[in-house]
């Protein structure tokens, strides 16, 4: 139902939602024609000039935050009685609903609203704001399933009023009793320890879709909250989880001096708990020594093989000459008979030969597969995608004619994204069970390639309709560009990282780096030294950005965490390595020629294993990791 209510220059639609002290809507500003939500204040809060004049200060306070994950406030006036705020309207509703609609999120979504909420909360804190009131209503989302943080500061205003005008609960202290602090319900102040707080129990919320502290009455959740502490699942669904509990106990301390003094320190502690797991206690010492392919375990197969297989021949000749000279009388009688001495010859042979096959040491065999390894492979005589299981290899495209399909990308619902060429041109192509299904049409001449999915389901991917390759955005069936190269440059490989941060390669600079896009900033990550270039990033869930480089002479692939840049693979002779993709498990795949073609390999704790064994001369590349 639209309302169509003028208040000053904007026109009320429709209510999205109530609070503990106004009203929201959805409006549109007449003057610039666009959507804001707007929010009137409860009549009997406006009753009280001492709090309207608080709330207006604060309101001014808050009007200058300006960040990529807070909310905007944009206007504030009083009309016919009515005190309203304009400000930004995200269409993602908020992440209460979110809850409400889907349960516990999965773990890389959390982690990435979580996050982004930190940086809110930071920046906010640095300004000497606390928020006293994180909680999922008041996370709002946008359409790309961004968060941000609203109603900033308006909760120490209310705080100050008269308890006829204040949200209070329990003798005047403020907040949701679910999120709020210890010492918030004895008034003994807010610092941003009680945010951290706040943000502890959100964080629990969004991956088990249960609030943390939940009880019958009031009382029972003040007791939860002051006096028995949080209590945690028995058996987390997201193993991640269980080692980080001495974090979140921390985050939760009731007294708050024990706790992380900023939201991002809390962060930090929860990233080196992750990293704990990633990163080895004793780093190998450089220079590392060549790592180890199958063929040297072929090599090794043969070399306890041969003085074997020489030992039974010798064994089996001094046999064979007893028997002869024993014999010999009989053998010259029929040695004429050729036929007969090459069938017996015949028959000795295959005699040695089943023998030693029972008793010949076997092969090595390939390394065992925990996930779905998604790759690229012309073993079939062109590019299609394969998927390699514990069960083997499974061909998942056949492309028409001549066409190949390549660049596999698979979603957190596990739907195949990937490229092709089967209308003439490379265009991207969604393979749900076995309906294939064209996702772009690239106008005129152009191309698109290179999908990402977000965790909303938006679809990124690079295309040279506009003369040359810019990154791009499909949502809702509407494209929209999101890099303007400056001059002849070209902005490619597109990820997105667990914060909503786009991550690309461009030649802006002159040569190849990567870029971090965030709202409308572009950052340049990589500063490579001299000539050498560096591309195909990927950003794991604590962070840490992989990426090739040829900055020793040749591709590598490297990791940059906490600023500091660190080379991974160390491939033998002139062979190099590229293309990294990283699992939820942490573990590094990457294509390698290092046994003189294209393969694919894992890196695990320091030990690199060969996975694809492709056969002639086919080679096999391209790895995705799912999940």
């Amino acid at each position: 139902m639209t309302l169509n209510i003028k208040l000053g220059n904007y026109t009320l639609l429709q209510e999205l939602g109530r609070g503990g002290y106004g009203t929201v809507y959805l409006a549109r500003d007449e003057a610039l024609q666009v959507k804001r939500a707007v929010k009137v204040l409860h009549p009997s809060l406006v009753a009280d000039p001492q709090f309207i004049e608080r709330f207006r200060e604060e309101a001014r306070l808050v009007a200058q935050l300006k960040h990529e994950h807070i909310v905007q406030v944009f206007y504030m006036d009083e009309e016919q009685g009515h005190i309203y705020l304009a400000m930004e309207y995200l269409s993602g509703g908020s992440l209460k609903d979110v809850l409400a609609r889907q349960g516990a999120l999965p773990y890389a979504r959390a982690v990435a609203i979580f996050q982004q909420v930190v940086q809110a909360l930071d920046y906010a804190h640095g300004k000497n704001l606390v928020h006293r009131d994180v909680k999922p209503g008041n996370i709002l989302l946008d359409a790309d399933g961004k968060a941000y943080l609203s109603d900033f500061g308006f909760a120490k205003s209310l705080a100050s009023a008269d308890s006829s005008t204040s949200m209070s609960v329990s003798g005047g202290a403020l907040g949701t009793p679910a999120y709020m602090a210890p010492e918030a319900w004895d008034g003994k102040g807010w610092t941003p320890a009680a945010d951290v707080y706040s943000l502890a129990c959100v964080l629990v919320e969004m991956l088990t879709g249960k609030l943390l502290f939940d009880g019958g009455s009031l009382s029972e959740i003040v007791k939860q909250h002051v006096v028995e502490g949080p209590r945690f699942p028995a058996q987390w669904s997201v193993p991640e989880m269980a080692a980080k509990e001495v974090v979140l106990r921390q985050a939760l301390a009731m007294k708050s001096d024990e706790r992380f003094s900023s939201a991002g320190v809390f962060a930090d502690a929860l990233a080196s708990e992750s990293r704990k797991s990633e990163v080895p206690d004793q780093p190998p010492p450089p220079p590392p020594e060549p790592e180890e392919t199958i063929f040297d375990n072929i090599a090794d197969w043969w070399k306890e093989t041969i003085p074997f297989l020489v030992q039974r021949a010798r064994d089996a000749s001094a046999k064979l000459g007893n028997a002869l000279q024993k014999t010999r009388p009989f053998w010259l009688q029929i040695f004429r008979k050729k036929s007969i001495w090459i069938g017996l010859a015949a028959v000795l042979l295959m005699a040695a030969v089943i023998g030693l096959g029972s008793h010949l040491p076997m092969p090595p065999s390939a390394p065992e597969i925990n996930s779905s390894l998604y790759f690229v492979s012309n073993r079939s005589g062109k590019d299609e995608i394969y998927r390699l299981r514990d069960t083997g290899a499974e061909r998942l495209t056949s492309t028409p004619g001549g066409g190949k399909s390549w660049d596999p990308f698979v979603n957190l619902s596990g739907t195949m994204y990937f490229v092709s060429d089967r209308s003439g041109k490379a265009e991207i192509y969604r393979l749900r069970e076995t309906q294939v299904e064209q996702l772009t049409s690239t106008p005129g001449n152009g191309e698109s390639w290179s999908p990402f999915v977000s965790a909303t389901g938006a679809l990124y991917y690079v295309s040279d309709r506009s003369g040359k390759a810019e990154i791009y955005r499909l949502r809702d069936s509407e494209a929209e560009q999101l890099t303007s190269t400056p001059s002849n440059g070209e902005s490619w490989s597109p990820f997105i990282s667990t914060t909503g941060a786009l991550y690309f390669v461009s030649d802006r600079s002159g040569k190849a780096e990567i870029y971090r896009l965030r709202g409308t900033d572009i950052e340049q990550i990589t500063s490579t030294p001299g000539s050498a270039e560096s591309w195909s990033p990927i950003v794991s869930s604590t962070g840490a950005l992989y990426f090739v480089s040829d900055r020793s002479g040749k591709a590598e692939i490297y990791r940059l965490r906490e600023k500091e840049v660190e080379q991974l693979t160390f491939t033998p002779g002139l062979g190099e390595s590229k293309s990294p993709n990283i699992g939820l498990s942490g573990v590094l795949y990457f294509v390698s020629d290092r046994g003189g073609k294209d393969e694919i390999y894992r890196l695990d704790d320091n030990k690199t294993e060969q996975i694809t064994i492709t056969l002639k001369s086919w080679e096999s590349t391209s790895p995705f990791v799912y999940p």
